[in-house]
């Protein structure tokens, strides 16, 4: 059984092929479409370099700005695009991890389900097998005191026959 690990890294691979494309026609669409533009890209690419810079600042251990300025119109589509791009390609990078776990879910059910199954069935046929043990021990144990019966009824003949007719 081949592991679905290198095809998982291969898919990975794909996906962050499809992420710089994606971009650039994100990037396109949201300067031909003002709706896209003004509501979605620039205003991601204006709240990702608000974060970047207040960020950078603290790691750099100093004072945070008042007001960071704003990215002109074609750098927040830029960083907005890429944002998105990139946003899709994780959602996609968890649906694919999604859709493998769910997989080896129902696999590992099915797989659950078969064994509680086999494990019911040795457990009626042992219970069966216990049963028909104790009506063996129950038949043993009845003949057993009938060929006892039948030794003490021998002895006793035999015996009564020995004083009866001696005398």
């Amino acid at each position: 059984m081949v592991s679905a690990y290198p095809i998982g890294k291969i898919a990975v691979l794909g996906i962050k092929q499809i992420a710089t494309p994606f971009s650039k026609v994100l990037k396109t669409f949201a300067q031909n479409n003002s709706i896209f533009k003004k509501y979605i890209c620039a205003p991601a690419g204006q709240i990702i370099h608000w974060i970047e810079t207040r960020s950078k600042m603290h790691m750099l251990r100093l004072p945070q700005p008042k007001r960071v300025p704003k990215l002109s119109d074609d750098m927040a589509i830029s960083m907005g695009a890429n944002l998105l791009s990139e946003v899709f390609t994780m959602g996609l990078g968890l649906l694919m991890i999604y859709i493998e776990s769910s997989r080896k879910a129902k696999k590992d059910k099915v797989k659950n389900d078969l064994h509680r199954e086999n494990q019911e069935k040795l457990r009626i046929e042992i219970e069966t097998l216990n049963n028909l043990l104790d009506w063996q021990k129950k038949q043993i144990y009845i003949i057993l005191l009938f060929l006892k019966i039948h030794c003490f009824y021998s002895h006793f003949k035999a015996l009564s026959l020995k004083i009866f007719h001696v005398s």
